[in-house]
């Protein structure tokens, strides 16, 4: 290993934002196997690209013109690589390809490719919120910053201000673990003095929670690779006795010692707690997911959770991405409905592995920053729309369908206007809200202060959102 590549180990692979976010060192625990899960905990999955949640949960088939399950399958039936002028090839799609689920008076599919994902809402730990949105601009960075931030009044060029993520954790006097290659700014903490902006200083980057600490050269390496790791060691040191703490600099070498007493707690802890093979087989080998980073996030929260007590982790941060279908949407989409929600996908092996309380105390909040168009474009996919639905997953779920899930107003639209779309009708914050005061509870107005004000669907029931 070379110099370049040692700074890149020790600065990205097991990056901490900000030393504030760690643990008082002398309190990091150091027992093996997984630690109790006994706070509750939120984990924030991104579907990056706005998915048409719609391809997931559409309405029954129906052979009558004006039906609205009649348009919606001739509308999107290019984007199902299916005929648009073939009722029988709609049917059979509908018959064959989709769970039929009822909730109440609301008939809906499920994609068969999304197995798990059924087992939990037969299980009534599945949500659905129906007509979600954040932004009107179906821009892909300004549509991500809005859901990261919370805050449907941030423009395309707030990128300063903070994470709901990061602010839920720091209500919580906690850390934000992202588990991404890159942390979103939804792990952002807020500024002490300053609104507008935001501070890293609870964020941990855990891209590869299995080399966590620095670069440490095995017993069999030459002597040169020991001789530059002594040596960084030894100048870090000796530069932190120098610099003032007042020094902006001195933040660096404190990261420094601090990342080196906290990676040997983390990687002691995680020598206890095996990978389960198949969970391996996401990111490795000859059976990866269609998505192996989504693999490898899935294992990082497997051992951030193993490892909650150390990491103060109460807020974790994941993506699955792209999702935006404008050319052959069925494959991509079921492809990534394997990865994530199916049979043996990333989250069926993930809960599988884990404990009773780790099970009970997490809850999943899943959405992306807009849906698609509600007629199918020419190359079999779809275009960037407005609405989505907003997924909620977790043991204390009160499960079934939020608001209206086939508003019969689209029909007026479907044919007619150039890029129909599902209206947005309920701004993220008001869920989002509620997802917080269910990890934490008085939380909603630190972390959403104006979500009251945001526009919500009429009698959309988000009170009963939670057992």
């Amino acid at each position: 290993m070379n110099r370049r590549e040692f700074l890149k180990s020790a600065l990205i692979t097991s990056a901490i934002y900000g030393a504030g976010g760690l643990p008082s060192l002398c309190n990091i625990a150091r027992a093996d196997g997984f630690a109790a899960v006994s706070q509750r905990m939120m984990v924030n999955i991104l579907f990056s690209g706005g998915p048409d949640m719609r391809h997931l949960f559409p309405p029954a088939y129906n052979p009558t013109p004006g039906n609205f399950g009649h348009e919606y399958w001739k509308a999107t039936a290019a984007a199902h690589s299916i005929d648009d002028t073939s009722s029988a090839e709609q049917q059979a799609r509908w018959d064959n390809d989709y769970f039929h689920l009822t909730d109440g008076a609301t008939t809906f599919g499920m994609s068969k490719r999304a197995e798990w994902l059924k087992d939990m809402w037969d299980a009534g730990k599945v949500a659905l919120i129906c007509n979600m949105f954040g932004v009107t601009s179906r821009d892909h960075i300004h549509g991500q910053l809005v859901l990261n931030q919370g805050n449907i009044s941030s423009s395309n060029l707030d990128f300063n201000r903070s994470g709901w993520g990061g602010r839920l954790a720091d209500f919580l006097g906690a850390n934000a673990v992202a588990l991404t290659k890159v942390p979103t700014k939804f792990c952002s903490g807020p500024h002490p003095t300053d609104p507008e902006n935001h501070d890293n200083g609870l964020v941990i980057a855990a891209p590869d929670t299995r080399a966590f600490g620095l670069f440490r050269p095995d017993s069999g390496h030459n002597w040169t690779e020991h001789a530059m790791a002594n040596s960084l060691e030894q100048y870090y040191a000796a530069k932190r006795a120098e610099v003032p703490t007042t020094s902006p600099y001195y933040r660096i070498f404190d990261m420094d010692r601090k990342i080196r007493a906290f990676g040997e707690p983390m990687e002691a802890r995680l020598a206890s707690v095996p990978i389960p093979p198949e969970m391996e087989a996401f990111y490795s080998g000859d059976n990866r997911l269609n998505d192996s980073r989504f693999g490898l996030q899935v294992r990082n929260l497997y051992d951030a959770l193993a490892a909650n007590d150390i990491l103060n982790m109460r807020v974790a941060s994941m993506s699955y991405g792209s999702l935006d279908t404008h050319t052959t949407q069925r494959d991509r989409f079921e492809n990534a409905l394997d990865d994530m929600f199916g049979r043996n996908g990333g989250l069926e092996v993930l809960f599988n592995h884990l404990p009773s309380d780790a099970k009970q105390n997490t809850l999943f909040v899943l959405a992306g920053e807009f849906g698609r168009q509600i007629r199918a474009n020419g190359e079999a996919g779809t275009d960037h729309g407005e609405g989505t639905v907003m997924i909620i997953i977790g043991d204390s779920v009160n499960g079934g369908v939020y608001g209206d899930m086939f508003p019969e107003e689209e029909l007026s639209r479907i044919w007619t206007e150039s890029t129909p779309h599902i209206l947005g009708q309920t701004s993220f914050e008001h869920v989002l809200a509620k997802a917080c005061e269910w990890v934490a509870p008085s939380s909603a107005n630190s972390i959403f202060p104006d979500h009251q004000s945001g526009p919500i669907e009429a009698d959309l029931g988000l009170d009963g959102l939670f057992t």
